[in-house]
């Protein structure tokens, strides 16, 4: 289902053709869960530094349809060997809390077109997938980068999917050809990205997802 995230801009209605607005949220107490390839285990952290930027921009006023640039970004760390500490946001007293340097940043930037129907229903098409990932530790090395997106749903049925999983260096950007709108009625409607990287340190390597989705 839809978050009320991408409600959060201006209807179309409400701006003339061509203006534009953007809304910068913090994002606090996200949590992300990388899994430990070495041990099976998963380790779950904190998002360090996150925002989710929205910018959208008219393009058919009496259509009701607006362009929409959502970007999310942050920072987390990769424990290290035999260390259990969970990252926390921010500055946090001694003790069993840890907030240890940030060792990868990771942004990710979903282009999509919205549009509302007589009844009020939003409709969604996603037009193009972006990101990349910085390091930030030099003790840390990236391998098998991938990318799968997505914009479907089972009413009315819409099955549009794809995956890159030959991303040769740090970033990506691909325009999805998807051309059919996908409502947000429908309890499975899936509109976003998932982008995944293998993170080695040392003897142990973690795969970490960065997803984001309407």
């Amino acid at each position: 289902a839809l978050s009320c995230s991408s409600h959060i801009t201006c209807f179309a209605s409400e701006l003339d053709k061509g203006l534009s607005t953007t809304k910068v949220i913090e994002l606090e107490n996200k949590t992300l869960e990388l899994r430990n390839n070495t041990t099976g285990e998963i380790d779950e952290v904190y998002l360090k530094e996150g925002t989710k930027t929205i910018t959208t921009t008219v393009v058919d006023k009496s259509n009701s349809v607006n362009k929409n640039v959502m970007t999310v970004e942050g920072t987390f760390y990769i424990p290290e060997e035999n260390d259990p500490a969970i990252a926390t946001l921010g500055d946090t007293e001694s003790g069993s809390k840890k907030d240890p340097t940030a060792s990868v940043r990771a942004t990710l930037t979903l282009e999509y077109l919205s549009r509302t129907d007589d009844r009020g229903d939003y409709w969604y098409l996603l037009e193009n997938v972006s990101g990349d990932w910085e390091l930030l530790d030099n003790a840390m090395t990236l391998s098998n980068k991938n990318v799968a997106y997505g914009c479907s749903s089972s009413i009315p049925p819409v099955s549009q999917y794809d995956m890159d999983t030959s991303i040769s260096g740090d970033s990506f950007d691909i325009a999805t050809n998807f051309d059919t709108y996908v409502c947000e009625v429908a309890d499975d409607a899936t509109i976003g990205a998932t982008m995944q990287v293998d993170i080695k340190r040392t003897s142990n390597t973690w795969t970490f997802p960065f997803s984001e989705y309407l």
